[in-house]
């Protein structure tokens, strides 16, 4: 069934959050749910430095590079509970775009939670607060007031410092490659929200009194393990994003080279973490939501088939992280429940 999306009869407000709904739970009860980072997470909010034990292996110092989760935490009360509630709803942030009375941004929150892994990566790792970033791309590309598109950005470069400078780059080149004529204004919020980011970054960083093993120490000392991991596997890792670009992705008319160029080195980016298929979700989001916008307000028809084959693929794909593949995690979830007193069932903790 081919249409133009903005006009199509099949996407009324209604229909779209129904779709989302059901698709946000299909991905749930398949993909399963992980409270990640718990015992870091209580331990900062108690005004832990990283000379606390919990600490002690120099990769888990990595948490400390984000200076709105550390100051979020401290402002909460020192709850496991309360933070695992706090970090679920932060992890099901975007879906609140869905609340929204304009079709074209319900339709770019179906898209981040349906058409990308990013919906299954935030609630397979909750404690990363990555659904507040998802939630500040979207912001970002559906906002028409600069000063929103730089709070935005603002709010990405606070959590996620070192990924947000991938993240403002991808949203500069989507809208250069896919709009005629991009607002300098918008252009000078975005570089203005990173910037003013890395500013509060260095200065909270500075005032913390204690050193850490940041994201680079983290990096480098398990590149061996980067290097040598099986290139199949991770070209399997990037296939939710890339069956995006294959079949729905619109082709810009201009620099689609640059686009490609630059998805190989988010690639390369997303191949020297852990978690490979979170990463790359992260920092080409924006090119996948201008590219959506694109879509809805493209005079060209476009085959509602190919949405429904990506939606399908990314349920059933599943991330690569840490772990190595994720598939059906209830069984985290339980364990993480006995862990912290809540509710031990035969082998949970295991």
């Amino acid at each position: 069934m081919s249409m133009d999306l903005e006009k199509h009869p099949l996407l009324t407000l209604g229909r779209l959050r129904l779709c989302i709904v059901l698709g946000a739970l299909l991905i749930l009860v398949i993909g399963g749910l992980r409270f990640s980072d718990g015992s870091m997470l209580l331990a900062m909010s108690k005004g832990a430095t990283v000379s606390d034990p919990v600490f002690a292996v120099p990769a888990t110092q990595y948490v400390w590079d984000s200076p709105a989760k550390v100051m979020l935490l401290r402002a909460v009360p020192s709850s496991i509970l309360v933070i695992a509630a706090l970090f679920a709803l932060l992890a099901i942030l975007p879906l609140a775009g869905m609340l929204v009375a304009d079709r074209r941004a319900v339709f770019l929150v179906a898209v981040t939670a349906l058409l990308t892994p990013a919906l299954k990566v935030s609630l397979q790792n909750v404690g990363m607060g990555d659904g507040l970033v998802m939630a500040a791309i979207w912001v970002a590309v559906v906002a028409r007031h600069p000063a929103t598109v730089g709070f935005a950005l603002l709010i990405t470069a606070l959590w996620h410092p070192q990924q947000s400078f991938f993240i403002g780059l991808s949203l500069l080149l989507a809208l250069y490659t896919h709009h005629e004529v991009v607002d300098r204004r918008r252009i000078f919020a975005i570089l203005a929200g990173l910037a003013l980011g890395a500013l509060i970054f260095f200065v909270w960083k500075a005032s913390l009194g204690f050193e850490y093993a940041g994201r680079g120490a983290y990096m480098r000392e398990r590149l061996a393990e980067f290097l040598d991991r099986s290139w199949l596997t991770v070209l399997f890792a990037f296939l939710p994003v890339m069956v995006w670009f294959g079949l729905a992705a619109p082709r810009p008319r201009r620099a689609g080279i640059l686009i490609a160029g630059w998805l190989l080195i988010l690639a390369a980016v997303s191949f020297l973490t852990t978690d490979v298929t979170r990463v790359m979700v992260l920092v080409s989001l924006p090119l996948v939501l201008v590219g959506a916008d694109t879509l809805w307000r493209a005079p060209q028809p476009l085959d509602l088939r190919r949405l429904a084959v990506v939606a399908l693929l990314v349920l059933v794909l599943p991330p690569y992280s840490w772990s190595g593949f994720d598939v059906f995690l209830w069984r985290d979830l339980l364990a993480d429940a006995c862990k912290w007193g809540a509710l031990c069932l035969g082998g949970a903790a295991d």
